[in-house]
């Protein structure tokens, strides 16, 4: 039975030395990514979602269970922010549920 999962994010850009990074944080947990482009933080914020919830169904434990929600300036930022007319769909690879031993791994350097 599939679960589905509703979490909103406050995504914004941030200042790092002379780059500017984009943050997507989670609400309703306290996850959060960094990318250099605003879709890539989306996307990677799915993924870091979808881990957390693969890494609780391996270990037999409530998706999600036990992360506190964001700190209240996330939140405070999410009520005063503009709201995105996407809302980006987490999708959790079927293969993250059942592993598979590594076979090969390259690394090009």
């Amino acid at each position: 039975m599939e679960k589905t999962y509703t979490l909103r994010a406050v995504i914004f850009p941030e200042r790092i030395n002379d780059d500017v990074w984009w943050v997507a944080q989670c609400l309703e947990h306290d996850i959060s990514s960094q990318a250099r482009h605003m879709r890539e933080a989306i996307d990677e914020l799915s993924r870091m979602v979808a881990i957390q919830i693969c890494a609780s169904e391996e270990n037999s434990i409530e998706p999600l269970k036990g992360l506190p929600k964001a700190p209240e300036k996330f939140w405070m930022m999410f009520r005063e922010g503009l709201r995105l007319a996407e809302k980006p769909e987490i999708n959790v690879p079927e293969a993250l549920f059942h592993p598979r031993p590594m076979q090969e791994l390259s690394v090009y350097a």
